[in-house]
Order: structure tokens, then C-alpha cells, then sequence
């Protein structure tokens, strides 16, 4: 793969790129309950950095999850939120997620979700009992060790 910095100019058609289907992943996949599927449209790897376009059907949760980098993201249809805060995402949304952010996205209304994300760094999803499901590193596993506490730990406070 060509490096960032060696590219002027990139196009890539999104209609190109086939839909994945996050169930394939089995026991690894970020979805609780419900539908979802991704088009990885652009990495950039000497920065952990995934460009993508996410399609979410009504009733989806994910699992909660740990952002280990910076997020942003733009809804194009659809309505969600996450359990964890007090705003709605519709179209035309825009949202920023700082390093450490941990939630669980819940797709809303009847229409399917697209939105666009721009990811940085590793994510970190847990099972509904809380265990880490998907560390890729024990650094990894140290961060949502520690997020995880004190997310639990504002939890009770509320």
C-alpha cells in the first residue's frame, strides 16, 4: 500500500467496495444483537487510521467498546445514539470521540443507519459481562483494563 504522505490526490468510489457482513466475524464481532456491515474504504497504516462507511439495521446494539484513538464521524441516514450520553445522531450529524471513549451504539427508529467513520487507533470491544473480548496488544489490554474501571466507577456515581 502506497503511503499517505506519497499520494496527492485520492479517489476511491465507495459503490466499488463490497459490503462485510460484521456477523462473519463470529465471537469477535462488535455487534451484540442486530444487523450491521462495513465497507473499509482507505487505510492509512503507519497511522492505525481506517476510513469507513458503516450500514446499521433498526434494533442493532453493539457491544460497549473502546475507542484507543480519536473518532469522528458523520451520519448520512437513519437515527442512533449511544446509551451512554444524552444526544441523538441523525442525518447529517456530526460526531468527534476522543481517545478513551467507551459506549455502546444503539441504531434507533425504522430506517437502517449509514454513517461515515474516520477511526484512529485500536478499538476494544467487551462482552455483556464486562470480560475484554478482542485486546490486540496487552498494552491494549491494559487501556481497557483501566477505562473499563473507571467507566464503572462513574457508572455508580450516577
Amino acid at each position: 500500500m502506497t503511503a499517505a504522505s506519497e499520494i496527492e490526490t485520492l479517489h476511491i468510489n465507495a459503490d466499488d467496495i463490497d459490503w462485510f457482513d460484521l456477523s462473519e466475524m463470529g465471537d469477535l464481532s462488535p455487534i451484540m444483537n442486530g444487523r450491521a456491515e462495513v465497507k473499509r474504504i482507505w487505510e492509512i497504516p503507519e497511522q492505525n487510521r481506517v476510513f469507513s462507511l458503516f450500514r446499521m439495521w433498526p434494533g442493532l446494539v453493539s457491544n460497549r467498546h473502546l475507542h484507543l484513538g480519536a473518532v469522528t464521524g458523520l451520519t448520512v441516514s437513519g437515527t442512533w445514539h449511544y446509551l451512554e450520553y444524552d444526544w441523538t445522531a441523525g442525518p447529517g450529524s456530526f460526531i468527534y470521540e476522543p481517545a478513551g471513549s467507551i459506549h455502546t451504539l444503539e441504531v434507533l427508529g425504522d430506517e437502517p443507519v449509514i454513517a461515515y467513520f474516520d477511526l484512529t487507533g485500536n478499538v476494544v470491544n467487551f462482552g455483556a459481562d464486562g470480560t475484554i473480548l478482542d485486546a490486540k496488544t496487552d498494552e491494549d489490554r491494559r487501556a481497557a483494563e483501566e477505562a473499563d474501571r473507571i467507566w464503572r466507577e462513574e457508572l455508580a456515581r450516577r
